[in-house]
């Protein structure tokens, strides 16, 4: 996601004429420009016409913009905005433009730190390194001379935090009650995990559910995570959850799922190691995630034993 540091904000709820906080924000219909009603008024009444496109508008085309008016009033109220104010603002039709005009105005492009829209804390630099590392390697099917590759690469002994790999159809329906997908699900594992310090989670979404989704908060959420490389689409004609189970076992990750994935237990044997051994299954109380301290049971390796190389 694009950062959402207080400046972001702030240039986001501001009329484009005085640039001051709006006042009674109203955008135009012509290209969705904003202003306050006062400012849009008198600049049409003596233009005639917008002031960003050119074309011809009345007073009383003016759109009363209620996302930029909520935003202003919980901004007033509480000095921030909640993550769904913030994303609803971003999923507006002038944001894309408003973005790009804070971001040219900037001598150098920051990354946002991952907590700064949660947060709202001031935003921390975050190198281009760093974030992509971030990306999933491919998960395409090994070649010969990949398999040795990989063989080479898994007798070094490796440390640190494991990869993770989210069965993201079967954990948005589980927090949609197997009714409804819901895109929050996905998030808040990506979140978990990356608030555990992994560098690399990713979830697997198939192309339909992804086009499925019409929400234009779930929609901005799903190309936030697509776009920094949190989520991955494969063709609907492929079945998914065995790139999924073919990925952990290429990159020792581990998935996250309330799938038992039996039928491919039976089919390939190479995949029981990851299925016995490497599965998390998330519990979902409203908006928050748990997972079992002893995913294990008795006797096995606790969750942070389980989470590490």
């Amino acid at each position: 996601m694009a950062t959402m540091t207080t400046k972001l904000l702030l240039k986001l709820i501001s009329c484009e004429l005085c640039e001051n906080i709006c006042g009674r924000g109203v955008c135009l219909p012509c290209c969705s420009v904003q202003a306050c009603r006062g400012c849009a008024t008198k600049k049409v009444l003596s233009a005639k016409k917008c002031w960003n496109c050119n074309e011809n508008v009345k007073t009383e085309e003016f759109v009363n913009d209620m996302d930029l008016r909520n935003a202003v009033d919980e901004l007033k109220e509480n000095k921030t905005c909640s993550l769904k104010t913030k994303l609803r603002l971003m999923a507006r039709a002038n944001a894309c433009r408003l973005t790009d005009q804070f971001s040219s105005k900037r001598n150098s492009v920051e990354l946002p730190n991952r907590q700064a829209i949660l947060e709202d804390k001031p935003n921390d630099k975050v190198t281009e390194i760093e974030t992509t590392n971030r990306i999933p390697k491919s998960f395409a099917y090994k070649t010969e001379s990949d398999s040795c590759t990989s063989d080479k690469s898994r007798s070094l002994k490796k440390t640190g935090l494991r990869p993770i790999v989210i069965d993201g159809c079967n954990v948005a329906f589980e927090h949609g009650n197997n009714e409804d997908l819901s895109v929050k699900g996905i998030e808040l594992i990506v979140e978990y995990f990356l608030n555990r310090g992994h560098d690399t989670v990713v979830a697997f979404l198939p192309e339909d559910r992804f086009d499925e989704v019409y929400d234009p908060v779930e929609c901005f959420i799903l190309h936030s995570l697509k776009k920094k490389g949190q989520l991955v689409c494969p063709p609907s004609n492929t079945y998914d959850d065995r790139m999924i189970l073919d990925y952990a076992t290429n990159n020792s990750a581990i998935v996250v799922s309330r799938d038992k994935f039996r039928d491919i237990y039976q089919a390939t044997p190479s995949y029981r190691q990851v299925i016995e051994h490497s599965t998390l299954v998330p519990t979902f109380i409203a908006d928050s995630v748990y997972f079992p301290e002893d995913p294990q049971g008795r006797g096995g390796k606790s969750l942070d034993e389980l989470l590490r190389f």
